[in-house]
């Protein structure tokens, strides 16, 4: 072929693969089924490249939407009303979830840290007195943290690597320190402040997208009412609940 002759020729590949995708709705049939008529095997040759090409990118669409992962966390527990419930839904539901403990609570309420453990929940952590780490000395800081962390090995036979430091403010000099990683948030539901059913689904539905880390809290028994909605309406949507680890790890 010539310059314009081979122009002329891709345009053409062009102009019938487009044709191809528009009226079958990306339906890959053969090239002489679709028009019915004798095509030069080079075009068709172009034409199943291009096919392999939209069915690979189908497929990336759809298993993209099948994989979509986010976490559920819930901070300053355990409650000793709220938290068993919300294991209730989860377990219903069959959620993995994140449950970052303070101390002074994990002290009052051993039962429900073990159940949390053992219901296969990661567990971290969030301080004993849920205090800002940034202002404190850093032996201070530490012992914070390494006291829940001590609370959390005896009752359920392992410690925690992952903490959630409260007000989200932490320094690398800690991470030094302590060897432990900080998880933060992307979604932050506000159900400390509003314990509006409504507005703490809309918060979360409205901003989901995939790694996403939301934040609540399992002491309302708002928040117990919105995650049973909030898990229906991601699920809908394509989203897999999975612990933090695995969106920060991935």
């Amino acid at each position: 072929m010539v310059n314009g002759d081979m122009k002329k020729y891709r345009e053409g590949t062009g102009v019938l693969f487009f044709l191809l995708l528009l009226g079958i709705g990306l339906e890959i049939v053969k090239p002489e089924e679709r028009w019915g008529q004798k095509i030069p095997e080079v075009m068709i040759d172009a034409i199943s490249e291009e096919n392999v090409r939209a069915e690979n990118e189908i497929a990336r669409i759809q298993n993209m939407g099948e994989n979509k992962k986010i976490a559920l966390t819930f901070d300053d527990g355990p409650h000793p009303i709220y938290t068993q419930k919300m294991l209730e839904v989860l377990e219903k539901e069959q959620i993995p979830a994140t449950f970052f403990l303070l101390g002074q609570n994990v002290e009052t309420n051993g039962e429900v840290v073990k159940e949390i453990a053992e219901k296969g929940h990661l567990i971290g952590n969030h301080t004993y007195h849920h205090v800002q780490v940034t202002t404190l000395p850093v032996e201070q800081a530490c012992e914070e943290i390494d006291r829940t962390n001590q609370l959390i090995e005896e009752l359920t036979g392992r410690g925690t690597e992952y903490v959630r430091p409260p007000f989200g403010t932490w320094n690398q000099g800690l991470e030094a320190e302590l060897d432990m990683i900080p998880v933060m948030w992307t979604i932050d539901t506000m159900d400390w402040m509003t314990e509006n059913v409504d507005s703490i689904v809309n918060q979360v539905v409205k901003n989901a997208g995939e790694n996403d880390i939301i934040l609540m809290h399992d002491s309302y028994k708002s928040t117990v009412q919105a995650v049973e909605r909030i898990i229906a309406l991601l699920r809908a949507n394509g989203f897999e609940f999975v612990t933090v680890d695995e969106v920060i790890m991935d």
